[in-house]
């Protein structure tokens, strides 16, 4: 009878075990990496973020589509499928329904974002990037801040150091009907993003202030009046010339990697997922820190953003949180251990009992 008993008990650990290991080792595992490692607001963000359940999910969601959000509801149920957090069938095909409804861009819009550089949606940016990419948008800006500096009148440092830097990429003008090599568009079209989102206001102060010193460090005002010269001549040549030196060497790598890091985060955010970060981010670091969590979830990239924004990261609630699963699996471990003990002395056993022959 006991035999019997102790041969039940071993069963039901074995498949609590088995049942259990999906959920506890990986938890486990980021638990163990976050306590011995020096994690940083990124590795923190990614722990917190696998720790949302459906309850976090669906009022989240909800609330996005009465928003009228539709792009953002389904980037939270695309990053809760990579976290394998089950939503309510009703809910996701609701989600899916209303993005498969949503309007596609105009043609007019992104006709508009290419001549004035604007971009007040998706479409818009669009166009806008599409006329930088030609060098189009470089040239009419680069000319329009060298003659406000001839005039004595305010420059706008950002513009001439992001368009500069974005023509230097595109490597021609307008006017030779080239565009930028495949190898330095997503630059050229982080770059764009950044102008068109400094235009229009909405980039944070911080981020303003960071981007405007490493302009202002990188500059060379003359060339920036030979362009301007330039510019009043009419003179094509004269003007790409100027404005490849307006930008010293070594800080064209610095911008053209931001550039990277805002096509990422557009690629996989879309307009309003960059325009969110570049509102938001305080300096060209945490724009690093969003690119990568965008290249880890992908579609999923808003949703992201919208939890990560809301989260609290106390230290405090994150060793709670890490000691806890690293006592669960703590006792996952004890009772794999006492099975594999068990299942040794039944070996043994069964050995000792087999008769010789």
């Amino acid at each position: 009878m006991i035999v019997q008993f102790r041969r039940i008990v071993a069963l039901m650990t074995a498949g609590s075990l088995a049942l259990s290991a999906s959920a506890v080792l990986p938890q486990a595992w980021l638990a163990g990496h976050m306590l011995l490692g020096r994690p940083d607001a990124y590795e923190i963000a990614v722990y917190e973020l696998s720790r949302l359940s459906a309850a976090d999910y669906e009022p989240a969601i909800e609330s996005a589509l009465e928003d009228g959000d539709v792009d953002l509801a389904d980037s939270m149920v695309d990053l809760a499928r990579q976290h394998q957090v089950v939503l309510p069938p009703g809910l996701t095909d609701r989600v899916e329904a209303e993005a498969g409804s949503t309007a596609l861009a105009s043609a007019s819009d992104t006709w508009d974002g290419f001549i004035s550089g604007e971009a007040s949606n998706e479409a818009a940016l669009s166009g806008a990037i599409a006329a930088d990419l030609v060098g189009y948008g470089d040239v009419r800006d680069l000319s329009a801040q060298a003659s406000a500096y001839l005039k004595g009148e305010p420059v706008d440092h950002v513009t001439v150091a992001v368009a500069s830097v974005g023509l230097a990429l595109t490597g021609t003008t307008l006017l030779s009907l080239g565009g930028a090599s495949p190898a330095t568009v997503p630059a050229k079209v982080g770059l764009s993003t950044i102008k068109l989102a400094r235009r229009a206001g909405k980039m944070s102060m911080g981020l303003v202030e960071d981007v405007a010193g490493m302009a202002r460090r990188s500059i060379n005002d003359a060339a920036l009046a030979d362009l301007g010269r330039a510019a009043k001549s009419l003179d094509p040549r004269a003007m790409l010339s100027a404005a490849r030196s307006l930008v010293k060497q070594d800080a064209v790598k610095t911008f053209a990697d931001l550039g990277d890091d805002v096509s990422a985060i557009g690629r996989n955010g879309g307009h309003r997922g960059v325009m969110d970060v570049l509102a938001q981010a305080k300096n060209v670091d945490d724009v690093r820190q969003a690119a990568r969590v965008s290249n880890q979830f992908r579609k999923g990239t808003r949703g992201a953003f919208h939890f990560i924004g809301r989260m609290t990261l106390k230290l405090s609630a994150l060793l709670y949180h890490i000691f806890g699963w690293l006592l669960t699996a703590a006792a996952w471990l004890a009772g794999a251990l006492w099975l594999l003990f068990r299942f040794i002395s039944w070996a043994s056993r069964s050995f000792r009992t087999v008769p010789a022959r």
